[in-house]
């Protein structure tokens, strides 16, 4: 039998050697990078629905980064789909429930012949006339896939041996039929990674007649394992009697070798010898002048909300406070995941910020390590642009960003590098607070001010950290300038590129996101200077807050938006056209569709206007509303070549306005392409502009509310 175990040690991250890689470990970086471009684009072009899921190319990295670079260099990337059985594997097994996940499947091993398999056989017509034919009288022998990772020499040579059987066993070899060697079958585990492991699965699979041919064994870098077996002995070529007798072995020795019991006893002991070191990782003050051990007594766990590689997600409840509680998996705990942990509530435990997790306490008795926060009840800024398919508006853009502005700018303030900001980082509250959180490799920055190490996720990291280059705090500010841009277009940062794609283009051809050309000026300003190339050049996040309160301020900004969104273009339409109503100004109105400032808006009100119209237009006077609108006059109507021009100007603006504006802006257009005589009257009189959608909207927007026995005079 022969036994690959691959425990090369890998960080959880790719690592980019973006300047002259040199030796073994960037040329293994190649392959890996390789290997996974083959299979993602053999997966797509299978058409699998698992590859047209939002992020599959992210996740499929994920695998290959999160097993040894030997498995890229020794998987047979023309069986694509045997990844995605061990992504499955990987991912069943994270629910002890499925310990240990498995799958059965039958291959087919070709002898070798001066150096050539003979796979070639396929090729060759009249052989493969042959083999059609032995398989019309019945013959047994049948052509399957090959192993997931080649052939090694030990199993071409059992081939060979049994094809040298054969021919001597005949007259002689011209008159002896193709043979195709027997087939064998391949049997992949995946459970948690814990000594004796190859030992326990080399003993299940023998105590069911079953002789191990080959193995392929790997440790990922969150414990788990994933093992492949190329056996012999089984009798049959259908899989679903060996998946049986396998789940009855399963069944027989799972109380000795994956109980829970057994696992957490285990755990236990281990998260007991690492916290030995606990102290020599981050030093946690225990003096009782802050309080940060939780009671359990008082802990009461609910309703699992998430789960990831390392933990869990909880929702729960501490002294009646609503709380989330994010609890360690006992058996995934090593001195990186502890120390993480202990970084973790080190820099929790130091702040006090409404734009901040709230820090409630921790658990660090084991086997039950958690930390315990306010619970965020409206999830991440990632869930709900790329899962909910949410988008914000300016006014929320803008209030989202000053959120984490605020918060960043408190942890720049208390030398605090977060690392890894991003959208999934970023949690809402009930009242839609944003807040940063997951501070889990985050790090207090040196006195020196620099730091180095990679750490983060590509999409989001600046291209410094990327480089392996001393970084500071404006590593976080390059990251803001990504949020910043995915909150704007509610995308994935370079969607069309992998994680490692953009990585490099981002250092080496200083790719950045495409801002679209409708964006704020100012806001396209802030965006390049937080993601310039040189770090010196970036705002620190006080500038950058003041920048983003500055746009909410002004004329286009924040509070005209919350007030009187809607009164751009909108008024125009609703008051001149809809409600007889019309203004005074000191400006004449264009002979042409044209942006008009009314500084004030008065009242020559028509005696066809309802009361709910007056009091709404007193209330728009009372807050001194500015209005930039664009005017149907006399002129228009009688240039109707001059209507699908301007009418395409009117949807410039439409972004901005209510949804019932939205909805006549289109119903003009389609007017106007179609050339409807009298086209003005038929808005006027019909369902699309009747006034009431429009005012109920505007109303709000204005935050006005009618009270018919207080109506203006």
């Amino acid at each position: 039998m022969a036994i690959e175990e691959d425990t090369e040690s890998c960080g959880s991250r790719p690592v980019v050697l973006v300047q002259s890689p040199q030796g073994n470990s960037s040329r293994h970086h190649k392959q890996k990078l390789e290997a996974y471009n083959e299979v993602l684009s053999r997966i797509q072009d299978l058409n699998c629905e698992e590859a047209n899921l939002l992020g599959f190319d992210d996740q499929l990295w994920l695998h290959f980064n999160r097993l040894p670079s030997r498995y890229a260099l020794d998987v047979n990337v023309e069986r694509a789909e045997d990844v995605l059985t061990h992504k499955r594997l990987l991912q069943l097994a994270e629910d002890p429930v499925n310990r240990p996940a498995f799958d059965v499947r039958v291959v087919q091993v070709y002898p070798v012949a001066n150096g050539n398999s003979v796979d070639s056989v396929h090729s060759d017509s009249s052989m493969t006339e042959d083999a059609q034919s032995s398989f019309n009288n019945g013959s047994r022998l049948t052509i399957h896939p090959p192993p997931t990772f080649g052939s090694s020499p030990n199993l071409e040579a059992l081939a060979v041996q049994a094809n040298k059987n054969h021919v001597e066993d005949g007259a002689s070899a011209m008159s002896v039929a193709p043979y195709f060697p027997p087939p064998m079958h391949e049997i992949t585990f995946s459970t948690i990674d814990k000594p004796k492991l190859l030992n326990q699965l080399t003993l299940l699979l023998s105590e069911i007649g079953l002789n191990i041919r080959e193995a392929h064994a790997f440790s990922t870098v969150d414990g788990f394992s994933l093992d492949v077996f190329v056996v012999d002995g089984w009798q049959y070529e259908e899989t679903e009697e060996l998946k049986s007798a396998l789940e009855k072995e399963i069944l027989k020795s799972k109380e000795q070798y994956w109980s829970k019991e057994h696992l957490d006893c285990a755990a236990g002991g281990h998260n007991q010898r690492r916290l030995e070191n606990f102290s020599n990782c981050v030093e946690i003050p225990t003096d009782g002048t802050d309080v940060w051990e939780i009671d359990t007594r008082q802990l009461e766990i609910g309703n699992k909300v998430g789960s990831g590689s390392f933990g869990d997600l909880y929702k729960g409840t501490y002294f009646s406070q609503e709380v989330a509680i994010k609890i360690l998996k006992p058996e995934r705990v090593n001195t990186e995941m502890l120390r993480e942990f202990s970084q973790e509530v080190y820099i929790l435990r130091k702040v006090r910020h409404k734009n901040v997790v709230q820090f409630i306490g921790a658990c660090t008795q084991p086997p039950n390590l958690c930390i315990v926060t306010e619970f965020m009840s409206r999830g991440s800024v990632y869930d709900f642009l790329h899962k909910q398919r949410g988008a914000f508006k300016l006014p929320s853009l803008l209030k989202v960003s000053i959120d984490v502005s605020k918060g960043m700018n408190y942890l720049h303030q208390n030398n605090i590098i977060h690392r890894d900001l991003k959208t999934a980082n970023l949690l809402m509250d009930e009242n839609e607070v944003v807040k940063v959180a997951d501070f889990g490799v985050a790090r207090v920055q040196t006195q020196s001010g620099v730091m180095t190490a990679e750490t983060g996720t590509y999409r989001w990291m600046a291209p410094e950290v990327i480089e392996h280059k001393a970084y500071d705090h404006k590593a976080d500010v390059f990251s803001f300038g990504i949020v910043l841009w995915e909150l704007l277009t509610g995308e994935l940062p370079y969607s069309h590129l992998t994680p490692l794609q953009a990585a490099v283009g981002v250092v080496q051809k200083g790719i950045r996101p495409t801002i679209p050309k409708n964006t704020y000026p100012r806001l396209t300003e802030l965006l390049e200077r937080c993601w310039q190339q040189d770090a010196a050049q970036r705002p620190d996040f006080s500038e950058i807050t003041e920048i983003l309160q500055h746009i909410a301020d002004e004329d286009y900004g924040l509070e005209e938006i919350q007030k009187v969104v809607g009164l751009q273009l909108f008024i125009a339409s609703l008051v001149f056209v809809t409600l007889n109503t019309s203004y005074s100004t000191s400006q004449p109105i264009s002979k042409s569709l044209a942006e008009i400032d009314l500084p004030y808006i008065t009242t020559e009100i028509t005696t066809t206007s309802s009361p709910f119209a007056l009091s709404l237009a007193k209330h728009l006077n009372s807050i001194g509303a500015k209005m930039y609108g664009a005017f149907w006059c006399s002129h228009c109507l009688e240039q109707k070549q001059m209507f699908g021009r301007e009418a395409a100007k009117l949807l410039d603006y439409v972004e901005c306005f209510p949804d019932g504006y939205k909805k006549g802006t289109k119903m003009i257009k389609a007017c106007t392409d179609a050339k409807i005589e009298g086209f003005p009257m038929w808005v006027i009189n019909g369902e699309v502009l009747s006034g009431e959608q429009e005012l109920s909207e505007l109303a709000q927007a204005s935050g006005f509310m009618y009270n018919e026995f207080s109506q203006p005079t």
